[in-house]
Order: structure tokens, then C-alpha cells, then sequence
């Protein structure tokens, strides 16, 4: 009966942890990497900010100058004057005449 049951493995007491030290090149290469796709996307967004503020600068540009074509139709000539002018007298409001005054 003793051999029916397995026996029991006794637990390790110093349980023995492996890894594998991966650097030098293979850390400079990815480092290489991360700072040329940094570079790349730096690039990218102020090209992209550049055509962007050359849209704007030549709309409105273009919108004062269709403005100004609009707006310098010619006009008609000012009548001359006539040299006639209108006789004005000065009211103070605070002094109000008295009748017969």
C-alpha cells in the first residue's frame, strides 16, 4: 500500500532565479531607434504647423485683397461746394428765455 501514494517532493528552500543580461549593442541600437522615430515625429508635426500657418497667412492675404478690389470701385465725384452755409445760433439748454426777454 505504501507504493499506491506518490511521494511527497520536499519543497526547495533556495529557489535559484536565471536571467540573461541583454545590453550593449542591442540597448544602443533601441536607443538609436526611440531617438530617430522622436526626431522623425518632431519633424513631421512642425511641418505639418508650417503648411498649416502658410494656409492661414495666404487666405488672408487674399480675403484683404479681394476687400480692397471690392471696395475701390470708382465713385462718383463729390458735388462742389456751394459756399453757402447756414446761420446757427449756440443753445445752452441750462438758460431758458423768459418770455419777453
Amino acid at each position: 500500500m505504501a507504493l499506491d501514494r506518490p511521494a511527497r517532493e520536499r519543497p526547495a528552500r533556495f529557489i535559484s532565479i536565471g536571467y540573461r543580461r541583454t545590453g550593449g549593442v542591442l540597448a544602443l541600437v533601441t536607443c538609436a531607434v526611440a531617438a530617430l522615430t522622436a526626431v522623425l515625429l518632431t519633424v513631421a508635426v512642425a511641418a505639418t504647423v508650417l503648411v498649416i500657418g502658410l494656409a492661414v497667412t495666404a487666405a488672408t492675404l487674399l480675403v484683404r485683397v479681394l476687400r480692397r478690389g471690392l471696395r475701390s470701385r470708382p465713385e462718383s465725384p463729390a458735388a462742389p461746394w456751394q459756399g453757402d452755409t447756414i446761420e446757427a445760433e449756440v443753445v445752452d439748454p441750462e438758460r431758458r428765455r423768459r418770455p419777453g426777454t
